[in-house]
């Protein structure tokens, strides 16, 4: 299960690194579009959507692995926990 969240985390990751298609996009914005000061400055500086269509879903599996376990495996460290105090305190 943690391999599978380090995997998700890294791929994502790399394919933020790796968006080629949006830098060309942008290279061809600037270059159709950037007559005048103005329109350098919005292919420059304008802000980018999100995807939420294949961003959230991802969000939520993971959001939800991470609750699943957390709820599995706090109650087992809650006894421990507590097994250990009665064991090394002084009653």
């Amino acid at each position: 299960m943690c391999r599978y969240i380090v995997l998700q985390g890294l791929s994502g990751t790399a394919g933020g690194f790796l968006q080629i298609v949006s830098l060309i996009v942008y290279y061809v914005k600037l270059v159709l579009f950037g007559s005048t000061p103005r329109s350098v400055f919005g292919v420059k500086y304008g802000k980018s959507s999100v995807a939420w269509g294949t961003l959230f879903p991802f969000i939520t599996l993971l959001s939800v692995i991470g609750t699943c376990s957390f709820v599995c495996v706090a109650p087992k460290f809650t006894r421990f926990s507590h097994r250990i105090y009665d064991h090394f305190s002084d009653h």
